[in-house]
């Protein structure tokens, strides 16, 4: 007697916004969803519903089993909770996170997002104004516009791999640069080496400020450490994660009576 085959509803990897994201700073998430059978429609909303063309928010297909919500300035009227939804013929699943920005108050001070404390008339005389400035790192500034040229280096939004990862799973992560100044290097390294292009680890630049890193079939040899490093003229950073696989085989028993 063969088995009935049976499709598998879709499961959303967990995705989270960062923690106090100033307006006009890039703000970017994923959804990837891990498990479920073909054929899978994924769309996002804001609010619960459609999101609008003209909202500024962006939304990207980057394969079968992922999207890309993305703001390249976001402001006040981006917060919010915005969900991904993923559907296929067995049923639907969702993620829902919410979005804060702090402060509305945000300028573009030569190459450089600063945080407008006070901007009053300079002097009669010079027709200016002065700009009292928080760059976000302690410094503050007090000066004229076009006093302020900073190069500025890159900030990774932080990411991380799901908990009680199955051998056999899909696996994906994305490394999103959210500050730094053009041009931007992102590349990814494995055990703190380069990755081969023999090891079934997959990484694709998909923006300036973006990659991605997946595993089509995880397994036993793919566990360890998993750094994405980001780099520009000013400086560079990186963030580090761990990837841990349980078991190396997965198998399903089924009884009939």
């Amino acid at each position: 007697m063969s088995s009935p085959f049976v499709l598998v509803t879709p499961k959303i990897m967990p995705f989270y916004f960062e923690k106090h994201i100033p307006a006009g700073s890039l703000v970017q998430v994923i959804c990837s969803v891990r498990e479920g059978d073909s054929p899978i429609e994924i769309r996002w909303t804001l609010h619960g519903d459609e999101i609008s063309p003209s909202s500024g928010i962006f939304t990207q297909r980057i394969s079968e089993r992922t999207s890309i919500l993305s703001v390249n300035s976001v402001g006040s009227e981006h917060r919010g909770t915005y969900t991904c939804h993923a559907s296929n013929p067995a049923g639907t699943s969702n993620f829902t996170q919410v979005l804060w920005v702090d402060g509305d108050f945000f300028a573009n001070v030569g190459n450089y997002v600063a945080n407008i404390i006070t901007i009053w008339q300079w002097t009669e005389e010079r027709h200016g104004f002065a700009v009292d400035a928080n760059f976000g790192n302690g410094m503050n500034w007090l000066g004229s516009p076009g006093d302020f040229f900073l190069s500025v280096p890159p900030r990774i939004i932080p990411f991380a791999f799901e908990d009680h990862i199955h051998a056999g799973s899909f696996v994906q992560v994305t490394c999103t640069v959210g500050d730094g100044d053009s041009p931007l290097e992102i590349k990814w390294t494995a055990h703190g080496e380069k990755i081969s292009p023999s090891s079934g680890i997959f990484t694709q630049r998909i923006s300036e400020r973006t990659s991605i890193l997946s595993v089509n079939s995880v397994g036993a040899e793919h566990r360890g450490t998993y750094s994405c490093l980001a780099s520009n003229p000013a400086g560079t950073t990186n963030i580090t994660r761990t990837l841990d696989v349980n078991g190396d085989t997965r198998s399903t028993m089924t009884s009939w009576y």
